[in-house]
């Protein structure tokens, strides 16, 4: 008897802390292995039980059943088992170890937030709503003295609950009797107590948040105030975990959208704001901001390989227009000057994107009033593109080129007017 109580109680943490995470939680009208059946508890505990009892029962002794057998599996069981009362019958030639609380144990349950910005809190509680009466369902019959040997078990079935909801958080467990039993306790036995489910982030963590806002039709001299407002704005974002970041990427696009929505900036130009944020240890955060109104560029470019061309500087102003539905076209004035002698030379003209990424139109150069067909694909940053001019001459103008980043652009330059027709074209973008 002591050896097999012995054998038992080292047993039992093993079998509590090993089990893996259980099948969905109900009360179980017999769990068992061979050997055991266990009736009155959960599947999450059930499980557990009936592995440590089918240790005991087979290192018994297994001439028959026997009712010594089944008192001192009884016995064993009790040990094993504070806060239940065990009865342990025979059926169908096989031990059945029924369950039930010496107290009655009414929980409450109580889900600490952890430590959040007021921003990222409503997203926390949004997760673990309704959560606290599916945990406080668990507990349902569950003594307080039992969290003595099945808190682990516990522990791993509000976690399996919690996975799908709130990933890369972990918990902790605590209970706390707020009604204990009277001194002298008359009729049924109950008390009621407090669990308390705290959380802590696991790792990974956002450890920094990289900004970039990038526009096609407003200056990089006006985007820094944006990408600043961007890099302040992501700020309670830095140290949640990647995989609830993961989670909530919508939101954190939709909380940079209204960070950068009532900047000057963004107001004044009436832009339209799209942001796409990629959850990592050191995410990104990319917004477009694109006015529906105005377009507005500025640039300075010198040429290496030719000796016709000198460096120069270029400023675009245009405005949005939608002459019929659908019909995304910019009216448009340029202005190039060249550093050698001043030449200023004046386009204007319109553009009609067909696509996002792709447009065609015309323009009108000065002096001279030629006419040039004219066509060009979106710059993004880090993506090959190109644009094409052909004049009433027939006579191409044409350039290849990568943008580097937000400031610098590198261009494969074609023009068939001059001399030197092919060169190394590198541009700052202002």
């Amino acid at each position: 008897m002591v050896l097999l109580l012995t054998a038992a109680l080292l047993f039992v943490p093993y079998a509590f802390s090993a089990e893996p995470a259980s099948p969905p939680v109900k009360e179980a009208p017999g769990i068992g292995l061979p050997g055991v059946r266990i009736v009155g508890l959960p599947d999450w505990l059930g499980h557990s039980a009936a592995r440590s009892l089918s240790v005991v029962w087979r290192e018994m002794s297994s001439d028959g059943i026997g009712d010594a057998r089944l008192e001192i599996l009884r016995v064993v069981s009790e040990r094993l088992f504070p806060g239940f009362l065990v009865t342990v019958d025979e059926e169908q030639n096989l031990p059945v170890a029924s369950f039930s609380p010496q107290i009655v144990t009414n929980w409450d349950v109580e889900c600490v937030v952890p430590p959040l910005s007021d921003a990222l809190r409503p997203w926390f509680l949004r997760d673990i709503d309704g959560m606290s009466a599916t945990i406080a369902s668990l507990l349902s019959g569950f003594p307080v003295a039992a969290l003595s040997w099945a808190d682990a078990a516990l522990r791993d079935e509000i976690r399996r609950l919690l996975a799908p909801v709130l990933p890369g958080w972990t918990i902790t467990i605590l209970a706390r009797i707020t009604t204990p039993l009277p001194e002298k306790e008359t009729g049924e036995r109950n008390e009621r107590c407090l669990l308390q489910v705290a959380f802590s982030p696991e790792q990974p963590l956002v450890l920094a948040v990289v900004p970039r806002v990038y526009s096609s039709s407003l200056p990089v001299v006006l985007r820094s105030d944006l990408n600043e407002a961007l890099l302040k704005g992501m700020s309670p974002v830095i140290g949640i975990p990647v995989l609830w970041a993961k989670k909530h990427a919508s939101d954190i696009e939709r909380m940079a959208e209204f960070r950068l929505s009532d900047r000057n900036t963004v107001v004044n130009s009436m832009a339209k704001v799209h942001a796409d944020f990629v959850p990592e240890q050191i995410s990104r955060i990319d917004a477009d901001v694109e006015s529906r109104r105005y377009i507005l560029r500025a640039w300075a470019a010198t040429y290496l390989g030719t000796d016709d061309r000198y460096p120069e500087f270029g400023l675009h102003v245009g405005r949005k227009a939608l002459p019929w539905s659908g019909w995304d076209v910019e009216l448009y004035a340029e202005w190039i000057v060249r550093a050698n002698d001043l030449h200023l030379e004046s386009r204007y003209g319109a553009e009609w994107s067909l696509f996002p990424a792709f447009s065609i139109g015309g323009e009108v150069s000065y002096p001279g009033g030629v006419f040039w067909w004219k066509a060009r694909t979106r710059q993004d940053i880090g993506h090959p593109y190109l644009w094409w001019r052909m004049n009433t001459d027939n006579e191409h103008n044409i350039g290849l080129g990568v943008r580097i980043n937000e400031h610098i652009s590198i261009e494969l330059h074609y023009d068939e007017r001059d001399a030197d027709s092919m060169s190394l074209r590198l541009i700052g973008n202002l």
